[in-house]
């Protein structure tokens, strides 16, 4: 196993990048990596937000063509040992936007924009990868 990590910023609602998100993530774990975070920016919540993707039932919502629903594919995501949070500039910032551990699915951690990039700086200075999509 690599001491590889690879911490991944979804800043876009856009399903096409959700799901390039979750493949890349799946992929990096099956490949190895040590440890895969996916950290969704929540700068706001409603339809159209990354909020669609860690609400509880929103990935159900979510699919493109020919393929499952999005929750399919987070499912596979944490089955698989990739971490995933509702990511905002605050925690402040996210209770008062409403985002609870109750509201958000299953799996699914709740942090500040500080936390995310603490461990992701100190994995990209051990050649860790940090990718936004």
């Amino acid at each position: 196993m690599t001491e590889q990590e690879v911490h991944l910023v979804l800043a876009s609602a856009d399903p096409v990048r959700v799901y390039a998100a979750l493949f890349l993530a799946i992929g990096a774990k099956q490949g190895g990596a040590k440890r895969v975070t996916i950290a969704t920016c929540l700068l706001g919540r409603g339809p159209g937000t990354t909020w669609d993707f860690v609400s509880k039932g929103g990935a159900d919502k979510i699919s493109l063509p020919g393929a499952p629903p999005l929750s399919r594919f987070i499912n596979d995501a944490l089955k698989a040992g990739v971490e995933i949070s509702a990511c905002g500039p605050s925690k402040d910032f996210l209770r008062q936007a409403g985002v609870t551990p109750e509201v958000v699915e299953n799996g699914i951690a709740i942090e500040d924009m500080e936390a995310f990039l603490s461990r992701a700086m100190q994995a990209a200075s051990k050649g860790g990868l940090v990718l936004f999509i």
